[in-house]
């Protein structure tokens, strides 16, 4: 039965002080911990992960992704299966950002952070978080691991790349913070990731612990800007600590997900945040720094954390769980310590949709859900295209309208909908030459090309592996092509090597007909 009952809307302080103590110490641990689970069905390995361990969350990712149906039906049961086992439901978190990093797909495919915040209106933005939580909150997500808050010059190489909004500290707050907006209208809960900046750094945490070497003076003038203001919205939220090094902040080189002048001297103090502050993965390598996933969830709790991530291992969850037990019963971690964490993710529980209360998943109609949910993000992603294809033409003086008239055009491409898009422009030129490029079909000088040198080619830039082809093409190919750059701008260091280069964004199979029209 719910510890919490139905009537949640009535909720006050007592009411979660009553709860506390209703709750034994495995179910308030239990409250602590985010952990990751195998398959994608119920029984596989979860149902014991919720009974034996009593997670207050659960990730997933895209292994975890059947059909939408069947991933609505399991969100559902977890929720029913959490408030048996643990008194309390669950928060059910996915990280569907937008660009490269989404677990849901959809089609077209939700457009990156760096696509919605070069446009600079804050009004896209909410949009797409709504439809984000409309996607999310159908499927049973209340959470989503988004906004990214970090800051990055979308024309220079990093690990945040076309996740984060841009490098303007103020437009990737307004723009993060109306994206979270929209998340919550839509009672999905934002989190903003990565604190306090993991912007303008090469190194993944997941393989390495970064370092970054900026005073508390440089990042509140840049990289703290985005968090402060995502700190005093007034709905509910979560933060995401990052696994980096800070040494001018915290001298002793603790990675921030475990620095306690980090998150609780800056974050809640300085800033003044309220709300609930989550590790990353403990098991990625930029937590390594202390070698135990039991003692690295112990360091994390005692640093100000209020929620722990293992996203992998039942090894290292049982470990966690059984390291933040033996804590509080030594005294390690205080009793009151572990309230002050509790009483914000039962707060911030207690303001979220009730699993008992929502419709079963049996009731919807998917085909049609998707129908919709397509259609939409199809009217926002050929809006923000059109808008990014317009400006990468202005940005290009050597691309004139008209300029493929009367010439032969190559265009290389895995995309085979981008050629018949590109093509279906008439014209009285000689018909575009499609030249497909692959992993078993590397792009090379068409023979053509070469007795032909006033000829266009064009480069469909869709990935790594186009992007490998495309620096391996000669000179006097590179000289005459007009990249479509589909993937981040930061990719494509050597531009100057290209006649020029359209930055779009998105994989809009629009794309191919806009440049028909303005070549021809």
């Amino acid at each position: 039965m719910s510890l919490y009952g139905l009537e949640v809307l009535a909720h006050t302080d007592d009411r979660i002080e009553g709860m506390l103590s209703k709750m034994t110490l495995e179910q308030k641990v239990g409250q602590l911990l985010v952990f990751g689970y195998r398959g994608t069905s119920v029984q596989e390995g979860t149902l014991e992960l919720i009974q034996e361990l009593k997670p207050g969350g659960i990730i997933s990712f895209r292994h975890n992704v059947g059909t939408l149906s069947e991933l609505a039906q399991k969100n559902h049961s977890l929720q029913l299966q959490s408030i048996r086992h643990s008194g309390l439901p669950l928060l059910i978190m996915v990280d569907q950002e937008g660009g490269p990093v989404v677990r849901i797909r959809t089609q077209p495919p939700p457009l990156s952070a760096a696509a919605v915040g070069q446009t600079g209106d804050p009004s896209v933005a909410e949009s797409v978080g709504r439809l984000t939580g409309r996607l999310l909150r159908q499927l049973g997500f209340n959470m989503n691991l988004a906004p990214v808050l970090d800051l990055s010059d979308p024309y220079s190489p990093s690990f945040i790349g076309q996740r984060s909004f841009g490098q303007d500290p103020q437009r990737v707050g307004v723009m993060g913070t109306r994206f979270a907006e929209g998340l919550w209208k839509e009672a999905v809960l934002p989190t903003a990731k990565h604190f306090p900046g993991h912007g303008a750094i090469l190194e993944d945490s997941h393989h390495t612990l970064p370092v970054k070497k900026a005073s508390l003076e440089e990042l509140l003038q840049s990289d703290l800007i985005p968090f402060a203001s995502f700190s005093q919205a007034a709905y509910p939220s979560a933060i995401m600590m990052a696994h980096m090094a800070f040494p001018l902040l915290d001298p002793s080189g603790t990675p921030s997900s475990f620095s306690r002048p980090i998150i609780k001297g800056l974050l809640r103090t300085r800033l003044g945040y309220r709300g609930i502050v989550l590790t990353d993965d403990l098991e990625m390598q930029g937590a390594d720094f202390y070698r135990e996933t039991g003692e690295r969830a112990v360091r994390a709790i005692e640093a100000g954390n209020d929620m722990v991530m293992i996203a992998w291992t039942l090894r290292h969850q049982r470990s966690a769980q059984k390291a933040l037990i033996k804590a509080v019963k030594s005294g390690r971690i205080s009793e009151e310590r572990l309230h002050r964490s509790l009483r914000r993710i039962l707060a911030t529980k207690l303001q979220l949709p009730q699993p008992e209360l929502q419709a079963n998943p049996n009731t919807i109609d998917f085909e049609e859900f998707i129908r919709q949910i397509n259609q939409a993000q199809m009217r926002l992603s050929q809006s923000i295209s059109r808008w990014h294809f317009s400006q990468g033409l202005q940005r290009e003086a050597r691309l004139k309208r008209g300029l493929g008239k009367g010439r032969q055009v190559f265009v290389y491409s895995a995309d085979a909908e981008f050629f018949s898009s590109l093509k279906a422009m008439k014209s009285e030129s000689p018909m575009p030459i499609h030249i497909p490029i692959g992993p078993r079909n590397p792009a090379q000088s068409h023979p053509q090309m070469i007795d032909q040198p006033e000829s266009l080619a064009v480069f469909y830039l869709s990935g790594t592996g186009s992007l490998r082809q495309l620096r391996a093409l000669p000179a006097s190919v590179k000289m005459r092509t007009i990249v479509v750059n589909t993937t981040y701008p930061g990719a494509l260091r050597e531009r100057h090597q290209y006649f020029a280069v359209i930055d779009t964004y998105s994989q809009d199979p629009q794309i191919g007909l806009w440049l028909g029209e303005y070549l021809y």
